[in-house]
């Protein structure tokens, strides 16, 4: 857990520590904004489990959460005067593991406005240009919407998805494997060659391979590692 002398996650389990840290804010503050990273992965409702672990953490007293990780826009929900943001998408975050799955190329910017009686909120849907690689103000991300009244139709929708997504992980994570297969078997060469005196080091310059931006995510192959 942070504190002001070490830094610190806290993590959904930890009910007790959770719950008097907010306490403890709360004599020093108006409202109390919690940030949340969890949530299922690529789909855009949130998953039934996190919805009631945000909205418990409503009631320890939190006013605000607003999450992240799921990499695409979900909606959010009020609960009384309190609201939660389930996730607000991506904004420069732009891999091989973002890009196989649908709508990873948008995100939502939040502004939130308190004063002593309300808290209120604008938002700025964005879009990841990846032919320019460059970040565009759009007119609205569908998913951001206000899921109270529609959370099991929306879920429903969202279950048919999740096999999809799953394959597509699947399926990225056996292309990357191969391509490290090939990127170790190839420097082997390269040493080999080196030991046998096979290449003269210094006229040469031979170059180890590597993946770049690896992350389990990408199969990228450079000449970037110089021996």
């Amino acid at each position: 857990m942070a504190t002001l002398r070490h830094g610190g996650p806290l993590y959904e389990y930890s009910d007790k520590s959770i719950k008097k840290t907010i306490s403890e804010l709360r004599t020093q503050c108006d409202y109390i904004v919690a940030v949340y990273h969890g949530g299922e992965e690529f789909v855009l409702t949130p998953m039934p489990y996190t919805r009631k672990f945000l909205k418990k953490v409503l009631d320890m007293g939190v006013d605000i959460v607003v999450a992240h990780h799921p990499h695409v826009v979900q909606g959010y929900e009020y609960v009384g005067n309190k609201i939660i943001f389930y996730s607000l998408g991506n904004f420069v975050f732009d891999t091989d593991y973002q890009r196989i799955q649908d709508f990873t190329d948008t995100g939502m910017l939040l502004r939130l406005n308190f004063t002593k009686q309300k808290v209120s909120f604008e938002n700025l849907p964005i879009k990841v240009d990846r032919n320019t690689q460059m970040i565009t103000a759009i007119n609205c991300v569908p998913s951001f919407k206000e899921i109270n009244n529609n959370y099991f139709k929306s879920w429903c929708t969202e279950c048919t998805r999740m096999q999809i997504v799953k394959e597509r992980k699947e399926k990225l994570k056996l292309e990357t494997r191969a391509a490290k297969a090939i990127v170790r078997e190839k420097n082997k060469e390269i040493v080999s060659a080196i030991v046998n005196n096979n290449i003269d080091l210094f006229k040469d310059e031979p170059k180890l391979l590597k993946l770049t931006n690896i992350n389990d995510n990408s199969n990228h192959l450079t000449e970037n590692a110089e021996i």
